[in-house]
């Protein structure tokens, strides 16, 4: 408007213009979850810009709001800490630092591909930006504690020698990827305990990210709930704080010990000797699907590995580049060979027939190549031995196959 000599209204300058006041915060015992509250003014006019802060995934902002009364929302904050004083603890909160939380947790959750956020979120995400801008310069970010792997060891068996593990060996493994998953997710206090640190440690167990042997799958339970007890008594926590911790943690490994998407699913018409076997069984084919989710365009679907079917979504699921061609039906010939190659090495390496393929497979392992170098080694030579056929199946000289699969190294 200005650019076209439009005089600027007298209230222009106006807009926009806060005045920062005080900043209090509201927090879970265990420091999972912050409501941060600023106030401002403008005029006679007062306001609030409230967030939610999840500290189990690195600080990020999950939720904001701007509120009309904020004092009263600072009483009902104040309230809840008196309530239950060993649960939840109010603050007030330097203007510095409250920017510096703000900005860098709405960084972390503008940075996610797929963000977990309230429908408001994206309504306030630019109001919430000004009003940062109107508060003092952020504070420094603290410096983040380095965790070597020898600080890493160090705390696993501080937790091994104060723990009455019946399986110490299954209980180290459990406590390492406790550890690893405390550094990447809280690197600041990565061995805080709190319930939704432990939930999404377990949601990661379930969705098949990380592969257990049977022993560690089934030293899951007793260590983590273990775990909880020393590093809740480790950070000081108040009993009742302790208590409800732990009736939370055992909720969820129950829905964990219920959920047969993870090691059951792996082992759906399993048939084997002996411990020795069965761990390769799973190791094979958790080689062949590596997670029991994969997301196809927008869609998030939770596999069934024993279905061939399945396992072709897995596959295409890999192959985000090839979604849209699929969609529409437009995927050349050179794409449609690679999905269909690839499908077929899964559905060998699930049923292990041929034998010689997973054996292959180890050998590629022993030479360092990641999963993806060994498919692509793989395709080429079952891509070798294909032969011109009028059927649907995929025709190849199987005697062939298995020789250069045999000299394969």
């Amino acid at each position: 408007m200005l650019g076209r000599g439009i005089p600027e209204p007298v209230w222009a300058g106006d807009v926009g213009a806060v005045t920062p006041g005080e900043c209090w915060r509201t927090s879970d015992v265990y420091g999972d979850e912050t409501s941060l509250l600023c106030m401002f003014s403008h005029g006679d006019h007062k306001h609030g810009l409230l967030a939610l802060l999840d500290f189990a995934e690195r600080g990020r902002v999950r939720d904001l709001a701007v509120v009309e009364q904020p004092h009263e929302i600072l009483a009902e904050m104040r309230e809840r800490a008196e309530e239950s004083p060993d649960l939840v603890t109010a603050s007030q909160v330097d203007a510095a630092e409250a920017h510096r939380l703000l900005a860098d947790g709405i960084a972390l959750t503008d940075g996610l591909e797929d963000a977990d956020v309230s429908e408001d979120y994206a309504r306030f995400h630019a109001i919430a930006l000004a009003r940062c801008r109107a508060l003092p310069e952020p504070a420094p970010a603290p410096a983040l504690p380095e965790w070597p792997a020898e600080a890493r060891e160090s705390a696993v068996e501080e937790f091994v020698a104060a723990s009455d593990l019946e399986d110490a060996e299954s209980g180290r493994a459990i406590a390492r990827l406790l550890v690893d998953h405390g550094v990447e997710t809280d690197p600041a206090t990565p061995l805080r305990v709190g319930p939704e640190k432990i939930a999404t440690f377990l949601e990661r167990l379930m969705a098949g990210e990380v592969e257990l042997g049977l022993d560690q799958e089934e030293a899951v339970a007793p260590v983590v709930l273990a775990w909880t007890e020393w590093a809740a008594g480790r950070a000081g926590l108040p009993e009742a704080a302790v208590d409800e911790l732990l009736e939370t943690v055992e909720g969820f490994l129950e829905e964990y010990a219920g959920d047969e998407s993870a090691l059951d699913a792996y082992l759906d018409g399993a048939e084997a000797e002996d411990a020795t076997e069965l761990a390769d069984l799973l190791e094979r084919r958790m080689f062949a699907v590596p997670s029991l989710l994969t997301e196809i365009g927008d869609e998030e679907i939770e596999l069934d590995p024993s279905d061939p079917e399945q396992r072709r979504l897995s596959v295409i699921g890999e192959h985000p580049e090839l979604h849209e061609a699929l969609a529409e039906e437009t995927l050349d010939d050179e794409a449609q060979t690679l999905l269909v190659l690839k499908t077929a090495l899964v559905d060998q390496l699930w049923e292990n027939e041929p034998a010689e393929l997973w054996e292959a497979v180890r050998r590629l392992q022993e030479d360092d190549l990641d999963r993806d170098e060994i498919l692509d080694r793989l395709i080429g030579v079952l891509g070798g031995q294909l032969r011109e056929s009028d059927s649907e199946t995929l025709d190849y000289d199987e005697d062939a196959y298995r020789e250069e699969l045999e000299a394969l190294s």
